[in-house]
């Protein structure tokens, strides 16, 4: 950006340049005074060029360059008189580069001051011991109209310039903030999923010692009552099959207990999100913290996949999300899943800015090698409208679900 503005800033000074060279050698067949001031004026004339060249690359010299550029046009326009047009051109030149170069406030101020030693060439004068005839009153305003103007635009340009930096550079403040946001959000949602499965484990850890406890009661009062009935199997008849009826309420009471705890423990299994429930609570989470459209096509996907490939499948969609959100400035993501061949295919495009280059990252690393594991792939970069992600990954059938 800051080199483009220099080539245009240096076409723009060498134009003048020329235009004002053009009207030199226009005027030099019928002025003898230019015919004994062409060497000093090329040599002058370059000598601006030059101050021109070096403003443009080294702006913090400003307040030793522009004071020597006025020198230098003086020096010109001084003889040429009534030929005001050589000095307004280098003029305009100049004014340009005060507004542009200076600081703010005093580019508009500087721009306007160094027109004033120009003020004194109206009288009449000489140059060489040539009369040179000043400048008239028009002509003067003219003189000092096109650099005033080309000042005042160069001015008005470089503070509209500050604002688009300064917006930028406030949208950027932004950018930062918000990913910090969405990161701490999505490191929240990572700690509750994490805290989630600990409280999981746990619940499934203390029904499975009801489960111990209950048939670990019930089968020694079972075995107490078998064996004294047997014992009693002889003497008393009536007390023996009173305890043999004990013991199958006791093994009744007991299978009892034991379908109620496992279709406790099977109902928690079924909260353990995986597959799609997983995706579309981590979907609905990011739509409500970034306020991005997610939309989900699960096409002739299952609903479910093994253990690992559920898990790389949050992982990379996250990522994906993440991306769309930190760099592409998405608004809308589709998230597509179609199998074909015992090969899943998930794609994640959105509708952002894209990027001019792709270079990996950490989390573009991490992606690809979680999918190259389970012996997929991974592709990545523009799309249609913004970035896409495309993954591959193969279905070995091991612990799928159905549709």
């Amino acid at each position: 950006m800051v080199y483009t503005i220099n080539m245009i800033q240096i076409a723009y000074n060498a134009l003048l340049h020329l235009m004002a060279l053009s009207q030199f050698l226009l005027r030099s067949g019928s002025r003898a005074i230019y015919g004994d001031l062409i060497w000093q004026f090329y040599l002058l004339l370059g000598l601006s060029f030059t101050l021109s060249l070096l403003l443009a690359f080294r702006k913090k010299a400003y307040f030793i360059l522009i004071p020597l550029r006025l020198i230098i046009i003086l020096l010109i326009a001084y003889p040429t008189g009534e030929e005001f047009w050589i000095g307004a051109l280098l003029l305009m030149s100049l004014t340009t580069e005060t507004a542009l170069f200076t600081p703010l406030p005093w580019g508009r101020v500087l721009s306007v001051l160094i027109l004033v030693p120009f003020l004194f060439f109206r009288g009449d004068r000489s140059a060489f011991h040539i009369p040179v005839r000043g400048t008239s009153f028009p002509d003067l305003l003219l003189l000092f109209f096109f650099p005033l103007l080309a000042g005042q635009a160069a001015f008005s340009l470089k503070k509209e310039k500050l604002k688009k930096e300064e917006l930028q550079e406030h949208n950027k403040r932004l950018d930062r903030a918000a990913s910090r946001l969405i990161g701490t959000n999505l490191d929240y949602q990572n700690y509750a999923k994490q805290r989630e499965a600990r409280t999981l484990a746990e619940e499934r850890r203390r029904i499975s010692r009801e489960i111990h406890d209950t048939v670990g009661y019930s089968l020694t009062n079972v075995r107490v009552m078998l064996e004294a009935g047997a014992m009693q199997m002889e003497n008393n008849r009536e007390q023996s099959r009173q305890l043999i009826l004990k013991a199958m309420e006791e093994s009744r009471r007991c299978l009892e207990e034991t379908r109620q705890a496992m279709g406790e423990l099977r109902s928690r299994d079924r909260e353990d999100y995986r597959g799609r429930t997983a995706i579309s609570r981590l979907t609905g989470a990011f739509h409500e913290s970034t306020g991005i459209t997610v939309s989900l096509e699960y096409g002739e996907a299952p609903t479910q996949f093994s253990e690992k490939v559920d898990k790389v499948l949050y992982r990379t969609i996250q990522e994906a999300m993440t991306n769309s959100f930190r760099h592409g400035m998405a608004e809308n993501i589709d998230i597509m899943f179609w199998e074909e061949k015992r090969v899943l295919s998930v794609l994640i495009r959105d509708d952002g800015c894209g990027a001019p280059t792709v270079k990996e990252g950490v989390g573009l690393a991490g992606m690809r090698e979680r999918v190259e594991k389970l012996g997929g792939t991974v592709k990545y970069g523009n799309g249609p409208k913004g970035f896409q992600v495309r993954a591959l990954i193969p279905l070995t059938g091991e612990g799928e679900d159905g549709k």
